[in-house]
């Protein structure tokens, strides 16, 4: 028996990305093709009021 044995592994909090125009672009992207949503989602007045409320955003959003 070794003392790393008797002790458990904590996962380090994931950190949030850091802003970039480019990252703000492709994480839309990732989330419609992960979740099966059609393109047209883009234009719908509450994904676009959820985007403008989002880039105001200087500490991160918990959801």
């Amino acid at each position: 028996s070794e003392v790393d044995d008797h002790f458990m592994v904590i996962p380090e909090e994931e950190k949030p990305t850091l802003y970039s125009d480019e990252v703000f672009k492709e994480v839309p992207i990732h989330w419609l093709i992960e979740t099966d949503q059609p393109i047209q989602v883009f234009e719908h007045p509450t994904f676009k009021h959820l985007i403008s409320v989002a880039s105001c955003v200087m500490k991160g959003v918990k959801i």
